[in-house]
């Protein structure tokens, strides 16, 4: 059953924006979304407020709002203010904007018909936005992107009445229209339609193959036309022509991506983001790395920061064990082991990592010293 959002209008409201629910909120710890919110509600009050204050309403520690700040100033969400003496004054809510490969991509271009240019409907234009951050996929089985390959997808090219006609007389096609509004749960749109025909003609798809790529893109909850035709160029360029090339592909990848999530605790989404996308490319491609290592890392992010391990904490663990020379998973025992003797031998005072073999980098240090900066000149301390 659907629901209604209304209001009585006998409340304030605070402004959230849309692209902040759309791109980063699905991704952070739950406790930094708390904070930013706050920090909204603040700024609609327009009153000062310390670190302190913060921490006392939400009912936390000042450095897990710090914290907070923090991640949000990373993402570009926010950003601080200074005085001349470069001392904190104040946070900006920054203006937030899509990220700019969905510009670079052309993947706002929502235009798709069968025989003519036309403006979609309002209703595919939602689909389209929901879709549109994990439209790319990344080569995980071997670390190489599709577009480094030497079988370029066609062009596509635009649809004609011969062409449709065609398709309407056509068993196979017609068999694998009524199987994609069945995995849509839908009725197709011309773009679909105009996607469909494009993977049939152009792409060459076995009607095997045609199959699980409708199958696996339902699985996964991905149905829009763009991203049902990104995988399908994907599957292309990567020389796939039978059905068990791409379950074997898809089998790969998913398991890597199950576990990371599941390490991590992150629940709620099979597809990974694209900047964490990039993350894994560079564990598999750049470092050589393995499930078994990747998930043993995420394993040590959460044990040593139980609610803020993020994919960039992963890859400085796993960053510090390439450096150390670990190529497969018996080597992380000796990396352990060599860090275990380094530490005994440092200073007191000498900042140390926790897990993995990870030690902070200068950047950590910066947010550590800016941190109790922060916490002592916004309380007038």
């Amino acid at each position: 059953m659907n629901i209604t959002i209304s209001t009585e209008k006998k409340e304030t409201f605070s402004q959230i924006s849309n692209n902040f629910i759309d791109f980063h909120m699905a991704d952070a710890n739950g406790e930094f979304v708390k904070v930013y919110l706050y920090l909204v509600r603040l700024y609609s009050c327009g009153r000062p407020v310390s670190v302190s204050d913060i921490a006392d309403f939400l009912n936390c520690k000042e450095n897990d709002v710090c914290r907070a700040i923090k991640y949000w100033v990373s993402r570009g969400v926010l950003s601080f203010t200074y005085d001349s003496g470069r001392r904190i004054t104040g946070i900006v809510l920054k203006n937030i904007d899509a990220p700019d490969r969905l510009e670079e991509e052309g993947l706002l271009d929502f235009t798709a018909s069968m025989l003519e240019d036309e403006q979609p409907a309002a209703a595919e234009v939602t689909e389209e936005k929901e879709n549109i951050r994990h439209i790319e996929e990344v080569d995980i089985r071997s670390g190489i992107e599709a577009a480094e390959t030497e079988n370029k997808a066609p062009e596509k090219r635009k649809i004609d009445k011969k062409d449709l006609n065609s398709k309407l007389i056509d068993e196979n096609f017609k068999d694998l229209k009524s199987q994609a509004e069945a995995y849509f749960a839908r009725a197709l749109t011309p773009a679909d339609i105009n996607m469909m025909i494009y993977i049939y003609d152009d792409l060459h798809f076995k009607k095997e193959l045609f199959e699980y790529l409708l199958e696996y893109c339902a699985t996964i909850g991905k149905t829009n036309s763009k991203y049902v035709e990104k995988v399908a160029i994907n599957w292309y360029e990567l020389g796939f022509t039978e059905r068990q090339e791409a379950v074997d592909y898809t089998d790969t990848f998913n398991s890597l991506y199950r576990r990371i999530f599941k390490e991590l605790g992150i629940t709620g989404r099979t597809v990974p983001t694209p900047a964490e996308m990039e993350f894994i490319k560079k564990w598999k491609k750049e470092f050589g790395y393995d499930e078994e290592i990747i998930g043993e890392a995420c394993r040590r992010a959460i044990l040593s920061r139980p609610n803020s391990a993020t994919f960039a904490y992963v890859n400085g663990i796993l960053e510090s064990w390439f450096k150390d020379g670990v190529k497969i998973f018996g080597d992380i025992k000796g990396a352990d082991q060599r860090f275990s003797k380094a530490k005994k031998t440092k200073t007191s005072d000498q900042r140390l990592g926790t897990f993995g073999n990870y030690k902070q980098s200068s950047t950590d240090e910066e947010w550590d010293e800016l941190t109790k900066m922060y916490i002592k000149e916004v309380n007038n301390q």
